[in-house]
């Protein structure tokens, strides 16, 4: 992997290697991290709960794992899965939960692989039941507090297929009060209504958000 992109409440924070072509650096403040700067580096102070610093780490002659494995260290790592659901008109699968729209996922449980885990959330969530995974589509990063603990979550996105004439149900006992599917054009319009590590996912797979 050459970049990682962590969201975090207020700002993010992306590690990427030196010598990639990246608009990602545009407004954001840089840091050089190579193996004369690297112990020199606060990498807590980037993803603590206050920070509103967006930051771009420019890895140079160093592994950028070892970089995130740096700026993550204090943190409890946890992962989940998810996906983007397309039906055969074209339409996508969203949930709205906490005032958000967002895409259906939840966390690994004991002795699941990734997909699995994948196709049970959105299943759960979304009360799907005709549902085929595609391909992996990319993973997110979040970083949020749990108790007083914080938490890493790497969340792992599948490409999937069902069909419009699913009947839905939101799993309300885990606050989500609708499912909907939406058109190309809704979701670019719904823009506001997404979370930040979300609208990077939706850019990657080829939404605009112009």
């Amino acid at each position: 992997m050459q970049r990682y992109n962590i969201f975090n409440k207020y700002n993010n924070v992306c590690i990427i290697k030196d010598g990639l072509n990246e608009t990602i650096s545009e407004g954001k403040n840089l840091i050089v991290c190579d193996p004369t700067t690297i112990d020199r580096i606060d990498f807590p102070l980037f993803l603590r709960e206050d920070c509103k610093d967006n930051i771009v780490i420019i890895v140079k002659n160093i592994a950028v794992e070892d970089v995130f494995k740096r700026l993550t260290a204090e943190l409890k790592f946890v992962q989940a899965a998810g996906g983007i659901v397309e039906n055969e008109k074209g339409e996508y699968l969203f949930i709205f939960r906490a005032s958000h729209w967002d895409l259906p996922k939840g966390h690994r449980e004991k002795g699941e692989n990734l997909e699995t885990t994948a196709l049970r959330e959105v299943m759960e969530e979304t009360g799907i039941q005709k549902l085929a995974i595609k391909e992996k589509i990319g993973v997110t990063y979040h970083v949020y507090n749990m108790g007083c603990r914080r938490e890493i979550k790497e969340t792992h996105w599948y490409r999937m297929e069902s069909y419009s004439n699913e009947r839905l149900f939101p799993q309300y006992d885990e606050g989500i009060v609708k499912v909907e599917w939406h058109t190309r054009q809704q979701v670019e319009k719904l823009k506001k209504s997404y979370f930040p590590s979300l609208l990077a996912l939706l850019s990657g797979f080829g939404f605009r958000f112009d």
